[in-house]
């Protein structure tokens, strides 16, 4: 069976009617990003039926925009898809699936009219089909095999990520589903073999107990192996649940690991700015009150002030050493005068008898009348008044001291020349602030040095900030690279539960080894020592011919089973087999290694393996070489499909090439053209090159005239209409241009 012709019609970005027509063989579809290959694929699905019919959702998402645009108030129109199909007879089927669109006045749409038909034309006319006597009563496409026959984008290759794949290649392309009705008899007849000669040996009083004993022993052995089976089984389920997370994020671990150590990076840069912020000295305000920043300009003032006080500090010391110099001089004379008095008393004291004293001269004054010599002394006389005269010289001398002080001009109380300490408090502080002046003189220097550290810190935050922009920029380009889809960024943010996966993935793997390889075996090696002791059992003849019976049927079951195995081996054997011969064919004079498909006993899932000759498995493989080994399992597939069916199917690929180094993905459709006998429609960006002109991308002609030099096939060149409004959905429009040289 092969696809003929695809008609897609107001379909999305397929605005009016665009025909497909392919051929058996290679069949090129060639676009770049948003030129409509995806919505190729939802075409095919759509025809095919794959979608609710019913949904209006779903049908006003298939609608082309443009047509919507340019339909008229009233005005209907039409979205269809029609798949034309040729069968091994060469016979033509169609299927086709449409709906109308009209536009109301204002603006709504209303859909009707939906159709999902088969038919094949006839001389006149043509005779409808169902659709499902089409592709499953014919088996012309049947949803099965379109399973393995329609894979949208490169992942999807990757067919026995599904757990139910092998089941279903099994009952598609085995014998080995035939068996498990043969398998379900035998079980129950073993069971109720084995109940039979239970009764049989209740009735024998000579082994009766211990038949018993053994078999309530069988009993608790067959519990313990269920129970150690259904802990295998959960176990194996744990490790495909776990297998499957570490798969999903296989192809991004090393990403994740680097995004997450970036991440650690990044934190650790914020730290350090953040400290590094903390040892800034920006407040300035409060420095200025806080460390008497504001005094740095008073240092002038402060310097005066102190001259000054130096000044006043010279003239009161003047004052005080003259002061005191009076003083001296005064008391030098008061001392002298005191002196002489104390000798003028002295030598009045003793005064010859001659010389009269203050009294003799006082009574000589009264009575006008010298004793000394006996002349008169008339009052007013020369006499008297010199009598008079030298008394009052005696009193003189005879006076105290204080008299003599205060009559002197220079015996005058000593002048108190500072009121209080201010000149002094003055002076304290005038130290003080000297002292502090010095202080203050370092003001200048501090704030110049907090200016320089904040400027070395601030050029240390500036360098952290652009290494932390560095790290974001670089995380971020690691995240947009990621071909595969996943929220990397998510996974980041879980790398704990990430790494925790594989620990449980080794410890799951190791119990199962356990199970399978020791505690299994041994109990099954217990229930087949306690049937051997329960044979022994068996003395009448009833007990006998019923344990021949069920020996019978065990032997039958583990036969059936074990044949059931073989049998699975042989199939994926077979498989692996078949795809090892495309595997050579898709990778001419490169390596290539050994396919190899076999069930994991660790989770039953099938596993698609490449190893070497030595059997080692090439955990590894580069990228396009992992490609084609899952495209050679498709191709396997295909021929076995082929061999059972009596019928070929189409392989309908989206770009399974981007992974290639440069210039094999052409070889790679040079082999396909050359060697494979099948129908393959690819829609790939191969032979496309971006003309450094219009900055469009144009047709590789050399590569695609040596592609088609071997055989001419169909290529068809996809893209959209030059001219369209990046903001407006409606300009845009699919142009489909067949290519031919």
């Amino acid at each position: 069976m092969i696809i003929s012709k695809l008609v897609i019609g107001n379909f999305r970005s397929y605005y009016g009617e665009k025909i497909f027509e392919f051929k058996r063989g290679l069949n090129l579809i060639l676009g770049s990003n948003g030129d409509g290959k995806t919505t190729f694929y939802d075409a095919l699905e759509f025809v095919l039926g794959e979608q609710n019919i019913d949904s209006n959702v779903y049908l006003r998402s298939c609608i082309s925009a443009k047509m919507l645009a340019n339909l008229a108030a009233g005005e209907k129109g039409e979205v269809k898809v029609s798949l034309e199909m040729q069968n091994n007879a060469n016979q033509k089927r169609y299927v086709e699936r449409s709906f109308d669109v009209v536009k109301g006045d204002d603006g709504a749409i209303s859909i009707s009219n939906v159709q999902h038909l088969g038919y094949v034309k006839l001389a006149i006319g043509r005779k409808s089909v169902p659709v499902s006597s089409l592709l499953q009563g014919e088996a012309l496409f049947p949803a099965v095999i379109k399973k393995y026959s329609l894979f949208k984008g490169e992942r999807a290759l990757n067919i026995f990520e599904d757990k139910t794949t092998l089941q279903n290649l099994i009952n598609l392309f085995s014998d080995i589903k035939e068996m498990d009705p043969y398998i379900a008899f035998s079980r129950f007849a073993e069971k109720t073999s084995e109940i039979a000669v239970s009764n049989a040996q209740k009735k024998n009083k000579q082994t009766g107990v211990k038949a018993a004993n053994l078999m309530e022993e069988r009993s608790k052995l067959e519990k313990k192996l269920k129970d150690a089976q259904a802990r295998l089984e959960t176990l194996q389920k744990n490790y495909l649940d776990t297998n499957q997370k570490i798969e999903s994020i296989e192809s991004d671990f090393d990403t994740i690991e680097l995004v997450h150590s970036m991440q650690d990076a990044l934190k650790q840069v914020e730290i350090d700015i953040e400290t590094e912020k903390s040892k800034l000295r920006e407040n300035y305000s409060v420095s200025l009150l806080d460390d008497l920043w504001i005094l740095e300009g008073f240092q002038p003032i402060l310097e005066s002030f102190a001259e000054k006080m130096t000044v006043l500090s010279e003239q009161k010391q003047t004052l005080i050493n003259l002061d005191k110099e009076a003083k001296i001089r005064r008391q030098a004379k008061i001392e002298a005068e005191q002196k002489t008095i104390e000798e003028f008393k002295a030598k009045l004291v003793q005064l010859p008898w001659y010389i009269p004293d203050v009294k003799t001269m006082q009574s000589m004054l009264e009575k006008e009348v010298c004793l000394v010599c006996g002349s008169k002394a008339v009052k007013g006389s020369d006499a008297y008044n010199h009598i008079a005269s030298r008394l009052q010289e005696a009193l003189e001398h005879l006076a105290p001291k204080k008299e003599i002080i205060d009559n002197s001009e220079e015996s005058k109380e000593d002048t108190i020349l500072f009121i209080g300490k201010s000149i002094d408090y003055i002076h304290q502080l005038s130290i003080q602030l000297y002292n502090y002046g010095k202080n203050i003189s370092e003001i200048k220097y501090e704030i110049e040095n907090v200016k320089l550290g904040n400027e070395k810190i601030q050029n240390h935050i500036s360098k952290k900030y652009e290494q932390a922009d560095s790290i974001r920029t670089k995380i971020a380009q690691i995240l947009a690279q990621s071909k595969s889809g996943n929220d990397i960024g998510g996974m980041v943010g879980n790398w704990s539960n990430i790494k925790h996966w594989f620990s449980d993935k080794e410890s799951i793997s190791v119990e199962i080894d356990r199970l399978t390889t020791k505690i299994i075996p041994q109990i099954k090696e217990s229930i087949r020592q306690n049937i051997e002791e329960y044979k022994k059992c068996a003395v009448s003849s009833a007990a006998k011919e019923f344990l021949k019976i069920n020996n019978f049927f065990r032997l039958f079951s583990n036969a059936l089973e074990n044949a059931e195995e073989r049998g699975l081996e042989e199939f994926m054997g077979r498989l692996a087999e078949s795809a090892n011969k495309f595997l050579s064919i898709l990778n001419v004079d490169d390596f290539t290694g050994i396919i190899r498909i076999y069930r994991d006993i660790r989770d039953n899932a099938v596993r698609v393996k490449l190893i070497d000759k030595s059997g080692k498995i090439i955990e590894n493989p580069n990228t396009s070489l992992y490609t084609t080994m899952h495209l050679s399992v498709l191709f396997a597939i295909s021929e076995l499909t082929k061999d059972n069916f009596d019928n070929d199917y189409p392989l309908i690929l989206d770009a399974p090439t981007s992974s290639f180094d440069e210039g094999k993905d052409k070889t790679f459709y040079q082999v396909m053209n050359e060697r494979l006998n099948k129908q393959c429609i690819v829609v790939t960006k191969s032979f496309l090159v971006k003309d450094e002109d219009t900055e469009r991308f144009i047709i590789d002609e050399k590569g695609l005239r040596k592609l088609l030099s071997v055989r001419q096939i169909p290529v068809y060149r996809i893209e959209k209409m030059i001219g369209f409004d990046k903001q407006d959905l409606s300009s845009i429009e699919t142009i489909v241009t067949p290519i031919y040289y």
